[in-house]
């Protein structure tokens, strides 16, 4: 029994060894397999089929066309393209291919045929000339199976080489790919100006007028960057959160999708050359100019436009959801709703009339009452009051002149309203700077004036806030406190 049983242990055995021998020996296979791998994926690992630095020039041949690649002093250009911006990036790109080009792996030194590599129809030639005069050729052919790499090969070498996918991807690019496509990106934090023209209705502007009264004495009292709406109806206060919310949404999204025409002879072809909108933002640092010009047509689910940025030359696309805010832009939406805001400590005077009442409001600096400044550093305008001539309680007085220089309109017109003949009611305001600004109102309909300011007259104003000007005037006289229509209204220091 123990005979029979010998062979069979020994069986065992033997086949036990060759168990771990095969898990060794599998073992070690794929660690060579993995470390093989490891070393692919490395972009300058293996041999360096390029020799030379300091390229000059750079000819790109591929089924989009010819793009030879220039350098001019510190920067390239493309050959009959020289108004077109290239991106860096794609630049470089291509200058790290042609100069420091690796190959991953010799797959043939003496093939029989190269068409299965694509080598004998190449998807791109390149051509580069050094400084030294040397000059080098490169043919790209078939991506691998895993496309992970492109077969190339070098000068007149039969050698056929592996060379990762992402160094030669670019020759075989378009004017798309090398065009640089960055928009500059305006702070709407810190915005100083927006102005939007429009081909088929008012254009709207908006800035920072640091000599503005209005921007002044509200940047001094309150802390805020306050804009001024000057198109269509001037001086009316702008906050830029307002502006942020509904104009400038969108403002961050203004990137172009891709090019069109690198070098346009006719922008009628894109409505370019009468613009359906221009956009022009700046904050301290940036400035953004886009032309916007027709829709395109095509099959795509995404509306676009063609646009131009800055004083660029090229056409790209833009999504049209981006221009969205822009085309749809509302004065009423962002300004702050006043006929006339102003800070008590910018006026000197304001004199108002109606057909049957009239009233003045005059600042006089009298001894102490005057303008003073806190230990802050912020003047602050203690000047006497008088209303027609008396001089006021400042208790009785500030919730009336908040009354007037908070006087707000209830809409904005489209175009200017016909205003002809007398106006029914005239305030004007005496700046401490000895400007006018006049505002006279005009009936509009049964329940409103439209007021003018300038050459504007587009402000529509409730006619019952108009004559509680008056009203409050007479009960001031009298002693009798007025009843403030909002307080948050005006400034009276």
């Amino acid at each position: 029994m123990k005979k029979k049983l010998t062979p069979l242990i020994c069986g065992i055995i033997i086949l036990a060894i060759l168990i771990v021998l095969y898990v060794v020996g599998s073992a070690r296979k794929n660690k060579t397999t993995e470390t093989k791998e490891s070393t692919i994926t490395q972009d300058e690992i293996g041999q360096k089929l390029s020799t030379n630095d300091n390229a000059v020039d750079i000819l790109v041949e591929n089924k989009n066309g010819k793009f030879e690649f220039e350098k001019a002093k510190d920067s390239w250009k493309i050959k009959g393209y020289k108004d077109v911006t290239l991106s860096n990036d794609a630049v470089n790109l291509i200058i790290n291919g042609v100069e420091s080009l690796y190959a991953i792996e010799t797959i043939e030194e003496n093939p029989q045929s190269v068409e299965k590599y694509g080598l004998s129809k190449p998807v791109a030639t390149v051509s580069a000339k050094y400084k030294n005069k040397n000059q080098t050729v490169l043919k790209v052919g078939n991506l691998s199976t895993d496309k992970k790499y492109y077969y190339v090969q070098v000068d007149n070498s039969p050698s056929v080489y592996m060379v990762n996918a992402n160094v030669c991807s670019l020759f075989t690019g378009t004017m798309n790919d090398f065009v640089d496509k960055n928009v500059p990106k305006v702070d709407t934090n810190s915005i100083v100006y927006m102005e939007i023209d429009y081909r088929d209705k008012d254009d709207i502007l908006v800035e920072y007028d640091k000599d503005n009264s209005l921007v002044k004495e509200y940047a001094d009292k309150n802390g805020l960057a306050t804009l001024v709406l000057k198109k269509p109806v001037s001086d009316i206060v702008v906050y830029p959160y307002s502006l942020q919310a509904t104009a400038l949404e969108d403002a961050s999204a203004l990137n172009v999708e891709k090019l069109v025409d690198p070098k346009p002879t006719d922008l009628s072809k894109y409505g370019l050359d009468n613009p359906e909108m221009k956009i022009v933002l700046k904050d301290r640092n940036t400035e953004l100019t886009v032309k916007v010009g027709s829709k395109v047509q095509d099959d795509s689910d995404i509306n676009y436009r063609y646009v131009q940025i800055n004083n660029r030359n090229e056409v790209f696309t833009m999504n049209q959801r981006a221009l969205q805010s822009f085309f749809d832009a509302d004065i009423v939406d962002f300004v702050q709703p006043f006929v006339s805001l102003h800070s008590r400590s910018s006026v000197n005077k304001i004199e108002a009339e109606n057909n049957d009442k009239k009233f003045n409001v005059e600042f006089k600096s009298e001894g102490e009452n005057t303008f003073v400044k806190t230990k802050e550093g912020i003047e602050k305008d203690n000047r006497n009051a008088y209303v027609s001539g008396k001089l006021v309680k400042r208790e009785l007085f500030t919730p009336f002149y908040q009354n007037i220089v908070g006087l707000s309109f209830d809409s904005i017109l489209k175009e200017n309203a016909n205003v002809t003949g007398t106006p029914q009611a005239v305030i004007t305001y005496v700046m401490k700077d000895g400007s006018k600004e006049k505002i006279e109102f005009y009936n509009y309909d049964d329940s409103y004036y439209v007021a003018k300011k300038g050459e504007s007259s587009t402000l529509v104003v409730n006619k019952q806030s108009v004559r509680k000007l008056f009203l409050d005037a007479e009960k001031v006289l009298k002693g009798e406190s007025v009843e403030n229509s909002d307080s948050e209204k005006g400034q009276s220091s």
